[in-house]
């Protein structure tokens, strides 16, 4: 029996990744449904659901004149794993009005002037402002000039549309994600904001004529991934058959690939930035262009190390 680490890809700019105010990254359903290419796992909506003990559809949708209140969804995945089937459930509650609440107070936490907590019933709506009530003592403000709760009233409106959708994606990812070979850490996350990319390792095991394995790293290798294949040690002899290999390596090229942690990444590139800004204009264009031809250099792709390299390039043509 073999062991095959296969690594993909995931990209931000395609929503299989999202990062939070903290720039900490999370896989999106489109995510795990990319990753599902290689581990073939089962989702299954079931058709009831069991609400406060009774039996209703799955999903379960509370409406109002405005749209979707509430919905509450319920997912089943299941798939093979180390000789057996594996399964798991999750069910979600998604509560526009809650969801809306909290986006505002995340905004407010960040940006003190998008609004502010008031004691409830102390402050009353005027056009530029609306006010969400979080319990008997306590409200948040928010004003509506601000771009950010602009936007999460734009997303509130979607959800009101299509809150079914939403809470059944939810479910299936959170489904997806219990099961044990999509229990992997994101690393090596690179490139500019809205377009980072992050790896994700899915191991499998089996024989090298198993019809299902010759269909999974047909499928790893037209993804582009890159697949580690490893004979592994026989228990009863203790005899290792032989030293790991790579197959099916992807053609994309890593040497962008940084294998720090993101926040140390981010530090770095928050720092090259201060020095960009402090350049004459068309510098490190010009610095670029000496150092990599006539291409044109991509911000989005080039790693930190490569940046250093122009913006010091840059500097010596300043000084000279």
């Amino acid at each position: 029996m073999k062991e095959y680490q296969i690594t993909l890809k995931l990209k931000e700019e395609e929503e299989m990744l999202i990062f939070n105010e903290k720039n900490e990254p999370s896989i999106t359903y489109l995510g795990y449904n990319y990753m599902n290419n290689v581990v073939n796992a089962s989702v299954h909506m079931p058709d009831t659901i069991l609400i406060d003990g009774n039996i209703k559809e799955n999903p379960y949708i509370v409406s109002n004149d405005s749209g979707v209140l509430e919905v509450t969804a319920n997912a089943i995945a299941f798939c093979k794993f180390n000789g057996g089937i594996v399964s798991a459930s999750a069910t979600v509650k998604f509560n526009t009005e809650v969801a809306l609440t909290n986006a505002l107070m995340e905004i407010v936490a960040l940006d003190k002037k998008a609004g502010q907590l008031i004691k409830t019933g102390s402050e009353k709506e005027d056009n530029s402002s609306i006010i969400r009530k979080i319990n008997d003592h306590l409200s948040l403000k928010v004003f509506l000039n601000n771009d950010k709760v602009v936007r999460a009233i734009s997303e509130y409106t979607a959800n009101k549309a299509t809150g079914e959708r939403k809470a059944i994606s939810i479910a299936q990812r959170n489904a997806l994600k219990k099961l044990p070979p999509f229990a992997t850490p994101i690393k090596n996350i690179f490139g500019m904001e809205g377009s980072r990319i992050g790896e994700v390792t899915l191991t499998l095991y089996g024989d090298e004529d198993n019809n299902k394995i010759i269909d999974i790293l047909g499928i790893a290798k037209n993804i582009n991934a890159n697949v580690m294949k490893a004979d592994l040690i026989n228990v009863d002899t203790g005899e290792i058959i032989e030293v790991s290999e790579i197959n099916n390596k992807s053609t994309e090229p890593t040497n962008n690939i940084v294998t720090e942690d993101y926040g140390t990444q981010k530090a770095i590139r928050d720092s090259l930035v201060k020095r960009y800004r402090k350049l004459p204009e068309g510098a490190f264009n010009t610095a670029a262009e000496l150092l990599f031809s006539s291409e044109k250099v991509d911000f989005k792709t080039i790693s930190n190390e490569e940046i250093e390299l122009i913006i010091s390039c840059a500097e010596k043509l300043k000084n000279n």
